[in-house]
């Protein structure tokens, strides 16, 4: 009888399959950038600077658009969301801070436009072609007059492979899917927003005048509520 003893399946937590989801793409950028190998130690390590630093990014991102989407969908971030916490994370560089700005009078956006150079220069176009991303998009006609596929990442591609209906309906409330989200919300979220909506339209809205009121009396004064007999006493010589 053999003395191994088959160890028990164990659930891979969801840190460890984002991570798993992670690696290809490190992997991908690293051959962009020249490197052919690399140890698996290594690549765990650049794996994991690159999850806590995506990690950072969304918290702050989801920080600012708690703070600032008062009229707006609850906690759902737009594009100026974003920029703030790409300039707290350092992602926008250099920049100014805001009180300078203000002093300049001027926005900086040099930031911006870094990387905006960055994402359309060749160090990104060699990332892409790596991860198989810079392929024609669809409705192209490839040199054989067939219609070429969309660019698709790894993931994609292999979610595709297990998938036969074509759609991400099969990994639809899954950690490689999409979430869920639900089709209508309910009536005391509805009556929450449109609180939360009627009380900040309320602390905008300038305060109204006070009209006089013509059909009250005039405040009389001390004098004139005293009885006849309080103002005798008055009058009368004490000396």
């Amino acid at each position: 009888m053999s003395s191994h003893t088959q160890q028990p399946h164990r659930t891979p937590t969801p840190a460890e399959i984002h991570h798993a989801l992670l690696r290809p793409a490190i992997l991908q950028i690293l051959r962009a950038q020249g490197y052919y190998s690399s140890t698996p130690a290594t690549v765990d390590a650049l794996t994991e600077l690159a999850a806590n630093y995506l990690t950072i990014i969304a918290r702050r991102t989801a920080v600012h658009a708690a703070l600032n989407n008062e009229v707006g969908a609850p906690e759902i971030p737009d594009i100026v969301d974003v920029r703030m916490a790409f300039e707290e994370c350092g992602v926008l560089w250099p920049v100014q801070d805001f009180t300078s700005q203000l002093v300049n009078g001027k926005e900086d956006t040099r930031g911006v436009k870094e990387f905006i150079r960055w994402a359309t220069g060749k160090k990104n176009q060699r990332i892409r072609k790596v991860a198989g991303l810079d392929k024609p998009t669809v409705g192209e006609i490839g040199v054989e007059g067939v219609e070429e596929q969309p660019p698709t990442d790894y993931l994609s591609a292999l979610k595709r492979k297990h998938n036969r209906t074509g759609d991400d309906s099969k990994y639809a409330g899954t950690i490689i899917g999409r979430g869920i989200v639900e089709s209508e919300a309910t009536a005391e979220e509805n009556k929450l927003q449109a609180w939360k909506r009627q009380r900040h339209e309320t602390s905008q809205r300038p305060p109204e005048p006070e009209a006089p009121d013509t059909d009250s009396r005039p405040p009389s004064s001390g004098l004139s509520s005293l009885a006849d007999e309080d103002v005798a006493m008055i009058d009368m010589d004490f000396s």
